[in-house]
């Protein structure tokens, strides 16, 4: 009997091995095996197993499991299963070159997954940019990986030429100017950012320069779905803030948990300014805003990881009236804010008289020491007198 199993393990040395002797002690044969990164730092194990006779899909999901394998998935398959994945997505490519509209199909089948009744479900597999046609997929227990997600892209570029809805990557989606038309007059509001703002922070990414989106995710980003925009609105474990003008965004900042980070202690965070908006101070009202929110979550330090040649990212820091420990790793800086003591959760030290304690003026004068032009310039002394101010912070 034939089984496909995808299943958890931990991405550790050993991990495989010991399911793999699971396998041997009980006459299994393992006829084929995949490897994905998964997103909580583990992996996701795919593997057809040949089974004795008289074996079920819970005797083998019993065996998985007791190997240390986590959420496991079993069901019966056929030798299909068996074909060369690469070949598999190779025929499904000349279907969809002669039949775009059976992307979806192809895609169940290859995903082993099937089309989603709510696009929006958690952990669907969703495409739905203006690049290709639209696909929505769910499947059981183990989530989609960034790899099959890779995969079912480029798949979905094929149908997309075959349907003529191919373009040149540019960073406009189609119906979004090239230029915001808010009023860089107008007085921005910060507030909390939330999957609502999905299309508006959609076209906010679409307005900035490629330059400008490379240096907030590391990487050339030639559009951003909704999906996307989804994700660093509501990130898993975190938050995001949003400053608007008029129905505009025009600045998003997020943070979510560092991955393999002790629990509740490390959050990463995320930043990006439209260009016309730069030197405003957007950047730096987001940082401390967010900083803020992250100490009343329970975290204690905020790290964002950028190229050592951004040069905006040290004054926006500095700016933001908040420490910065700096450090320099396998060809990026990353910047550790400790944010724990910020928490307005924590008990105030008594008042004297009516004067405020000196926790409660340490933002005013953060602003005053790192905006004022005469004192940035003799930041140094600054910088000290505003760890006096914190208290050693």
């Amino acid at each position: 009997m034939l089984w496909q199993v995808r299943t958890l393990l931990e991405d550790r040395p050993g991990a495989m091995a010991a399911l793999a002797v699971s396998c041997g002690d009980r006459a299994v044969n393992i006829l084929g095996l995949q490897i994905f990164p998964a997103a909580d730092g583990r992996v996701v194990d795919e593997l057809v197993l040949h089974t004795p006779g008289g074996w079920t899909a819970e005797d083998v999901e019993d065996m998985v499991t007791h190997a240390g394998g986590g959420a496991p998935t079993v069901f019966p398959c056929s030798a299909h299963a068996l074909e060369d994945l690469p070949v598999r997505y190779v025929r499904a490519a000349q279907v969809v070159t002669e039949r775009p509209d059976l992307l979806e199909d192809q895609l169940c089948r290859l995903l082993d997954a099937t089309p989603a009744g709510d696009p929006y479900e958690a952990g669907a597999l969703r495409l739905d940019d203006p690049y290709g046609p639209e696909v929505a997929l769910v499947r059981p227990a183990v989530a989609f990986s960034d790899t099959e997600l890779g995969r079912a892209t480029e798949l979905r570029r094929v149908a997309a030429v075959a349907l003529g809805l191919d373009r040149d990557p540019v960073l406009a989606p189609v119906g979004v100017p090239e230029t915001g038309t808010a009023d860089v007059s107008a007085e921005p509001l910060l507030r909390a950012g939330s999957v609502a703002d999905a299309r508006a922070v959609m076209a906010m990414h679409a307005r900035c320069s490629a330059e400008s989106v490379y240096r907030r995710y590391h990487a050339p980003v030639p559009h951003v779905s909704s999906r996307l925009a989804r994700a660093v609105l509501d990130p898993q474990g975190g938050t995001s803030m949003v400053v608007t003008v008029g129905a505009e965004v025009v600045a998003l900042g997020m943070f979510a948990p560092a991955a393999g980070g002790t629990r509740g202690a490390t959050a990463e965070l995320g930043l990006l300014v439209e260009d016309r908006w730069h030197h405003r101070g957007l950047g730096s009202r987001l940082l401390r805003a967010l900083a803020l929110e992250a100490a009343d979550r329970g975290f204690e330090t905020l790290t964002c990881s950028v190229q050592p040649d951004n040069q905006a990212v040290l004054p926006l820091l500095r700016r933001s009236g908040l420490r910065v420990h700096a450090s320099h790793a396998d060809g990026v800086t990353e910047y550790a804010i400790p944010v724990a003591k910020l928490s307005t959760r924590t008990q105030v030290r008594p008042r004297r008289g009516n004067r405020p304690s000196m926790g409660e003026v340490t933002a005013p004068l953060a602003d005053l020491l790192h905006q004022r032009r005469e004192l940035r310039e003799v930041y140094p002394p600054a910088d000290f007198i505003d760890q006096a101010v914190r208290g050693g912070a």
